[in-house]
């Protein structure tokens, strides 16, 4: 989502059947941006909830430009492997490795 934040490209991140059937691409510009702000590194620079309401209830509101995360992840595909014990999910990255348990 950040890159195609960067690239001006956002729209491209919303779902093709949502995407093509949506007249106000500035309403879903709007969401991308609020979410973006909601996922700032630093707590202090995330929206409270009453002011993510009025920015996205809100056609007029200005919203902050959000700040590059610390870690950002390129867009080539990782590798996921299903572990013998289905509960868990291991996907590798450059010699990094996330096990993530997954839920019933």
């Amino acid at each position: 989502a950040w890159n195609l934040w960067g690239e001006e490209r956002a729209i491209e991140f919303v779902d093709p059947s949502i995407r093509d059937s949506c007249s106000d691409q500035s309403s879903v510009m709007r969401c991308i941006n609020v979410g973006l702000l909601c996922v700032q590194d630093s707590a202090n620079d995330r929206p409270i909830m009453s002011t993510v309401v009025l920015m996205l209830e809100s056609d007029t509101a200005i919203l902050p430009t959000p700040r590059q995360p610390t870690f950002t992840m390129g867009r080539n595909p990782m590798k996921m492997e299903l572990s013998t014990d289905s509960s868990e999910v291991h996907i590798s990255r450059n010699n990094m490795t996330n096990t993530m348990v997954v839920g019933r």
